[in-house]
């Protein structure tokens, strides 16, 4: 191994992320791997090509800018992954591309926060021997939300796949995966729904027969969830109320998340009647928006 890659392994992530007036969040992580915000526009491609990037590893749940990247000479590979976690299917996933996709590699999700971040460091734990700690040191440095319990919990876990598991793995990755449809995003959506709902039984504390569930944190899920409805290619072929529907109800989840995260801190009659008010808003809307678009098809 070269004298370069063992200087770069043997130092954490800079704090500090590479200037760009094209990217946000850019860091460099190792001579294989960056990490940033979704490439938009020529100059962001540009912009990558002009630092010998070759793959572009999308974690974000939207159709990737393919025919921009190819325009480019680079390739896009599309590999989503949500705010609660790596499933081992995708885990798998990761690692076989980090191993074998020609690099650099770019990773990125929406924002360059959360999801690519994690992304990045399953692919550094996989491929540049990070240990634990510097995978969380790094989602830090990212400032990935401890909020996202799941995308540190399975960063800081990860365990090497054996041989024998990334030879089942195929070697072709597709540049677009088959994205969540309005119904499967709905689904999440209930069962997150359902489960602040027991929250809010209990005065939004954990429920005792749920001892996994942190009321806030599930806010914060229905939030991203409508968040990231309302970006799907799906969702567009609904119309701009559709969007603005998901748009706003995604506000209310996140003003919901940040009541429950003062509750937890300080409990009151305020901020519990803040919090059964927002609940009935969120239901208000998902009503209202039944009625537009679902119940009368």
């Amino acid at each position: 191994k070269s004298a370069t890659t063992a200087r770069w392994r043997s130092r954490r992530p800079s704090k500090r992320p590479i200037e760009s007036a094209a990217i946000e969040r850019l860091h460099r992580l190792s001579p294989k791997f960056y990490s940033g915000a979704q490439p938009e526009g020529e100059a962001a491609f540009g912009e990558l090509k002009k630092l010998g990037v070759k793959t572009i590893i999308s974690v974000d749940g939207t159709k990737p800018a393919v025919a921009a990247a190819r325009k480019h000479g680079l390739r896009y590979v599309h590999l989503p992954i949500g705010y609660d976690g790596i499933d081992d299917e995708r885990l798998l996933q990761l690692v076989k591309a980090a191993q074998v996709l020609d690099g650099p590699v770019f990773v990125h999700c929406h924002h360059g926060r959360h999801r690519g971040p994690a992304a990045a460091a399953i692919c550094c734990r996989a491929v540049e021997n990070w240990n634990g700690e510097r995978a969380v040191s790094w989602l830090q440095q990212a400032e990935t939300s401890p909020k996202y319990a799941g995308l540190f919990r399975d960063v800081r876990a990860f365990r090497m796949p054996s041989k024998v598991e990334l030879a089942k793995v195929p070697a072709e990755f597709p540049e677009t995966a088959r994205l969540s449809t309005t119904v499967e995003a709905m689904v999440a959506i209930d069962a997150c729904w359902e489960r602040l709902h027991a929250v809010e039984k209990h005065a939004f504390r954990t429920p005792p027969e749920h001892p996994d569930v942190v009321p806030d944190q599930e806010a914060l899920q229905l939030a991203e969830h409508f968040r990231e409805l309302a970006r799907n290619d799906n969702s567009r072929q609904l119309g701009t109320e559709y969007l603005q529907q998901m748009t706003g109800m995604a506000e209310t989840a996140t003003k919901l998340h940040q009541h429950l995260a003062a509750l937890e801190k300080q409990r009151s009659e305020t901020g519990l009647k803040q919090a059964a008010n927002l609940m009935q808003q969120i239901k208000n809307n998902c009503t209202e928006c039944h009625a537009a678009f679902r119940d009368n098809k």
